[in-house]
């Protein structure tokens, strides 16, 4: 019992903490007003990935899932939005 209430907690944890690892990221192309080396692709397949794993979670209910890949949702979008206005390499 003492071990699922330990990981139960991490998991609440961990879906609050990986997300915000890609606050610096987002941070910099903002701030800089500049995402050359942002791949605007790869960003775009974290966004696609984490709707899938968002909605598999919310169909079974997993709180600590929802709670992840929601906010991944948030900073992917954020990121590739500023690779798409800032990154001369696309215009």
């Amino acid at each position: 019992m003492k071990n699922e209430k330990f990981i139960e907690r991490a998991a609440y944890v961990v879906a609050l903490a990986g997300p915000l690892s890609s606050v610096t990221q987002a941070w910099e192309i903002w701030m800089d007003r500049d995402a050359r080396g942002v791949s605007l692709v790869t960003w775009t397949l974290f966004f696609i990935t984490s709707l899938i794993w968002l909605l598999y979670a919310i169909d079974k209910r997993e709180v600590p899932l929802i709670i992840s890949n929601a906010l991944w949702m948030v900073f992917e979008a954020v990121i590739m939005v500023g690779a798409f206005l800032f990154d001369t390499d696309l215009l």
